[in-house]
Order: structure tokens, then sequence, then C-alpha cells
């Protein structure tokens, strides 16, 4: 796999910045590796043998045992990783580990773990770095940890066990590992929030000054985010069949940032569908406390949610902890996506607020362990890549930015043009949604020349409406309600005329601008610390179905976007061209060569980083040539087992048809 550089990301723009003041040696030699956006390494792993996984692993026990001397590696706070003991399963298995003893987490607290281990024993250990200079380390297992400054995915080691004159041997493997938020130590946890934390408090200038040139901060990754989400033609990362890979490649990227403040942290994924089946309210998850990314607010009417007539615009800002009343970044970059008040906010989401703002919406879940059940039983790959960004996914985006301003449409349920209390929810829930399908249609932008200045008024920020696609609007009005699988509004020939003049008014220049979503609903979403737990969450399911042997039917990424899903609009409408067409930009990021717009230099017409296969192949468990830095700690969903939905047995079924 070919090594993506940062400086493929970087280019001109951050070269004048001072390097970083010197550092202990083992932390400097950590941050002079080339980052890749992949964290890909040229460095070659052991090469493995065709025998069956479950036949290495017996045959590396069975090694281990001739000594009565089994052991594995774990890390302090944590059980041994299961892929590395005696009765691992055959299915969950990384094949390039299949050789390894063990791993080493690098900068960690770790300890040698001795497999059904005679306490009356005593039992000492050395390892050493599988150098041409070997430095090794040792001690007693039962009373002395090692901690070790390893490059991930690159260093080895080889561990020699003594116990009673006797020897067993094997290797570890430098790895990061992502635990589930709730399993981390509190230790961890504050690392963990502390370096993420980081990247919210600090600029990318003293940041870079003061971690390394891998340190970037959140709004760099938030311009990736907003840059290739934005644009009137198309979504880049969304919407389409790119949508995973698009996302592991920003989420490894925060990822390292996060370690180069404290190389001894991972990005913990959050597995959402643990909510939903214990019945925790979304408002009471552990990640939302004031130890963690502060907590959810929530609307002083808890029936209707968040109105103008109960609760305050700001009433949604972070309420407590580390990013509490933390204030949402200005758009000082892209001029040609410069909407709203100047803030990065997507073009049809007018927010005024100045905060990074939670609408949380009382009334939804996150998404449910049915959600990625179906997902893991599709055999299509191009099945599985339609559907991942939806069901599996997207509420938890939803759930937490929410909507502000529902009551805006009081007249217009009292004026008969909406049908009740139920429908008047509804259309707000979903307003946003509308909005965005309403600016890629080419048939409204909001005002561009509002500043932060007039976020006050009423009147200065707006949508305006192209009058030649208004027939085109109310249409498409019509047609998303009745897709939200209820008739919210009177339809056509029971809605008079005066009820779509009203509906072209509020929209067009009223008040249709002023129901907000919350920034976790749009392309502002990487603002919120926590979004960024939620797509490992779908990496690791990803893992799984490989792991049990793929898409039998077909893994081949579609290339027809007219007769083929590869995107949601097929034809778009290209500004560059003022019309609509199958244009190369409209489905642009989601083939499987596609790369990233280029953000850091506002340059939409020039690409980025690995494309979509490199991600895939790379993190691939059964691919040898695996590149990521990281593995997942376990493949269990036992909360799902009460809810009747067996991954395990769904799973396994598929290993053994492969």
């Amino acid at each position: 796999m070919p090594l993506f550089d940062i400086k493929d990301y970087v280019k001109q723009e951050y070269q004048e910045i001072d390097p970083p003041p010197t550092k202990s040696p083992s932390y400097s030699t950590l941050f002079t590796i080339m980052l890749s956006l992949m964290v890909a390494t040229t460095v070659t792993v052991l090469s493995l043998s065709s025998v069956k996984t479950s036949s290495i692993y017996s045959n590396l026990f069975a090694q281990q045992q001739q000594h009565n001397i089994a052991f594995t590696t774990k890390r302090e706070g944590y059980q041994p990783l299961d892929f590395f003991l005696p009765d691992t399963s055959d299915l969950y298995q990384y094949n390039f580990l299949t050789t390894h003893a063990g791993i080493v987490e690098p900068h960690a607290t770790m300890w040698v773990h001795l497999i059904n281990d005679d306490p009356s024993t005593s039992s000492t250990y050395t390892i050493c770095q599988t150098t041409s200079e070997p430095n090794c380390v040792s001690g007693d297992a039962a009373t002395t940890p090692f901690t070790l400054a390893c490059t991930p995915h690159e260093d080895q080691y080889t561990i020699t066990i003594t116990q009673n004159a006797q020897q067993s041997t094997g290797t570890l493997l430098c790895m990061y590992v992502r635990r589930e938020f709730r399993t981390l130590t509190t230790a961890d946890r504050d690392a963990t929030i502390e370096a993420m934390w980081k990247l919210w408090e600090l600029d990318e200038e003293s940041g870079r000054h003061t971690y390394g040139e891998n340190f970037h901060s959140y709004s760099y990754l938030l311009d990736f985010h907003y840059f290739n989400a934005a644009w009137i033609h198309s979504d880049h990362i969304h919407e389409g069949n790119g949508f995973l890979a698009q996302h592991v490649k920003m989420t490894n990227i925060f990822e390292v940032a996060m370690q180069a403040v404290d190389p001894s942290v991972t990005l913990p994924y959050w597995d959402y569908t643990i909510e939903t089946a214990d019945g925790i309210q979304v408002y009471e998850s552990p990640l939302f406390t004031e130890n963690t990314f502060g907590s959810l607010p929530l609307p002083n009417n808890m029936s209707w949610g968040w109105l103008y007539e109960s609760n305050d615009l700001d009433d949604g800002k972070i309420p407590d902890g580390k990013w509490a009343n933390f204030k949402i970044a200005a758009n000082t970059k892209f001029d040609d996506l410069l909407y709203g008040y100047g803030y990065m906010r997507a073009p049809w989401n007018i927010n005024p607020s100045t905060y990074i703002t939670r609408y949380t919406a009382t009334d939804k879940t996150f998404p449910t362990c049915k959600s990625h059940y179906d997902l893991l039983g599709y055999t299509d790959l191009a099945d599985f890549l339609q559907e991942i960004p939806y069901a599996a996914h997207a509420s938890t985006h939803g759930v937490i930015g929410g909507s502000f301003g529902c009551d805006i449409l009081n007249g217009m349920r009292e004026a008969g043009y909406i049908n009740g209390v139920e429908g008047q929810l509804n259309i707000c829930q979903n307003w946003i949604f509308y909005m965005k399908e309403f600016y890629r249609s080419d048939i409204l932008l909001p005002q561009d020349k509002c500043t932060a200045s007039t976020a006050d008024s009423d009147d200065e920020c707006v949508y305006v409406c192209n009058e030649d696609r208004t027939s085109t609007l109310l249409e498409m009005l019509q047609h998303s309600i009745m897709n939200s699988g209820m008739e919210a509004i009177p339809p056509y020939g029971e809605m008079p005329d005066e009820g779509w003049d009203a509906w072209t008014a509020f929209i067009c220049g009223g008040d249709g601008s002023k129901i907000y979503a919350g920034d976790h609903l749009e392309s502002a979403s990487p603002a919120d610390p926590s979004f960024w737990p939620i797509h490992p969450t779908l990496e690791r399911v990803f893992q799984a179905k490989l792991m049990a042997g793929g898409f039998s039917t077909s893994s081949t990424w579609p290339t027809d976007p007219v007769n083929e899903y590869v995107c949601n609009k097929a034809v778009c409408y290209e500004e560059d061209e003022d019309a609509f067409g199958n244009w190369d930009t409209c489905c642009y990021g989601h083939y499987e060569d596609d790369q990233m717009l280029d953000a850091p230099n506002n340059d939409r017409y020039t690409y980025v980083g690995p494309t979509n296969k490199d991600v895939h192949d790379g993190t691939n468990p059964q691919n040898p040539e695996y590149s990521m830095k990281y593995i997942y700690d376990t493949f269990t969903w036992s909360h799902c087992i009460q809810e009747g939905y067996d991954f395990d047995a769904l799973l396994e079924g598929q290993y053994r048809r492969k």
C-alpha cells in the first residue's frame, strides 16, 4: 500500500511554523515518524502461512504448553485480549496477529499475563526488540509491569518467560487498541478526554509548535468535513458508498492528533446500540457527563421540544465540562461557502447561536441492535455501503443535534396548512433535511451578506429562492413530507392555492429560515467532540463482517451512477455549469478510487489522501497487509441477545459458508 504522508494534506500552509521544543528521546522518536492518513507502514510484517487461524493458535499454544508456560500480555486495568487466549474464536481474528503471543500498546503500562498461572511459582520475563542491537526489559511477571515507547505496527519484540528453569518464547507486536468508551478505566478515560480537549484548546499553529507536525486542531478536521460536505453540487462524504471510508480517513487523522498530545491514548468507539438495548435515556448516556463530553441540555418543554416560547437559542450550548460554553468556529477560509452569519455551519442551517449547540431530541433514540444486525446480513458490498450511513448511524447525530423552533410553524398549522400537532412536529424534526434538498436542487440559498453582528435581527438572514424553481419547491416539499411516513400537510387538490402561496412565502424570505439544527446534525458536526467516537463503531462492524468472510454475493464497487447506486444524486446541479446533469462531481467521493477534496488548500478541484479502496483494504482483518495502527478490543454484542439479535450466530453462519 502506498504511503500517504501528512504533507499530502498540509503542503505549504504550515512550513513556517517553528519546530517543536526538544523532548525526551523516546517521546521525540515517536513523533518523527511520517504520518499517513491511513497510518500505513512500509515495514513488512511476518508472513502468514496458509494454515487456518485456529490451527496456528493451536500450534502456538502447544509450543508454549510443552513447558507448561502459556502467556500473553494485557494493559493495566484490562483483561487480556481474546485474540491471544487458548479458547479464542476462529471467527473474530486479525490474521496478521496469529503468529504473535500478544501485543504491546505504545507508552502504556503493560503486564505479562500467565495463562493457567500457579501463584506459588515465580516467573520472570525478558522482552527484547527484534533489532540488530536489542534493547531489553525484564522483571518478575507477577510484580513488574513494563512500558515501551514503540512504533505501532512496526516494532516487534521477542519475549522469553522463565519458570523453574524452563523457558517459553514468543513474539509481541506494537499496536494500539480501540476500546468501547464505557469500558475505559477512569485514568484512561480522563487521559483520553484531556488529549482530545487540547485539539479544541489550542489553535493549529500553537498546537503544532508544542506537539509537533502530527498535531491538528479540531478546526482543521472541521474544515475537511465541511469542505467535503457543503457544496451545492453534492456531498462527497455522506449519502453515498464512500461514507464509511471517508470517515475512517478523517477519524485516523484525528486519532493521531490526539496521540501527538498523549501517545498512550487511542480514540475509543461508542457502541450506541447499548443505550437502546438497555433502555438508557439519551441524556443519561455515559458519554454525556461533566467528566466526559459535557451533558446534553434538555428543553423546558419535554413534549414539544425546543421552542421560542420556552427556551433561548443559546440554551442548547454545552452546559458543563471542558467544552462548556465553547463557541462555534467562524468560516474564515472558504469564501465560496460563506453563508449564514459567517459561522462554520451548513449553508441550509442559518443558526445564529455563537455556541456549539445541542438541541437534544428527547423523543428519539440511538440506532438499535437490529440496525447493525441487518447491516451484517447483507451479502453484497454495494448494499452494505448504501445502507450503513442511515439506520445504523444517522439517528445518533439526530438525537444529539435536534431541532430548535418548532413553534415557528404554529401559524401554518392554525391556518390549516399542516395536519395537526403531530404533523407539525414531524415537519419540524425533518425541516433541516428538506432545506438541504432544496439547496442542492438550486431552489434556495441563504443570504450570504449577513454577519455575526446582525445575528440579533429577525430579518437579516433568510432563504432566498430561485423564482424559476418555485413549482419544483412545492413538489419537493409535498414529496418529502409524504415520504416521511405521514400526511403532515394536505395533499394536492385539498390544499387551497393560498396554502401553497403561504408555504412559498414561509420558505422564501419568511420564517422558514428560523428553524435551526444543532451542530451535530449537519456539516459542522465535528465541532462537537462527541462526533468522534461514533464512526469507529461502524468500522468495527465492517471489520466483523470481513472477519466472517466478507460479501459472498459481490464485493465489487458500483461504477455506473445512473444504473447502479453510487450516491443519492447521480444527476446534480453543478454551479460551474449552472445546469443540472450527470457531472463527474455529482458522486465524487463515493467511487472505489476516490480521495477527498483538498480542504487545507481550499481547492475543490484537487484531491488528497488515500483512496476508498486503500481504506477498505487497509482495515480488512483478513488482509496480511492490514495497515491501521490499531485493532478493536473485542467483537461482542451480548447486549443485543436480549433483543433477539445474535450477532455471533449470524456471522458464524457466514464464516462457515465462506
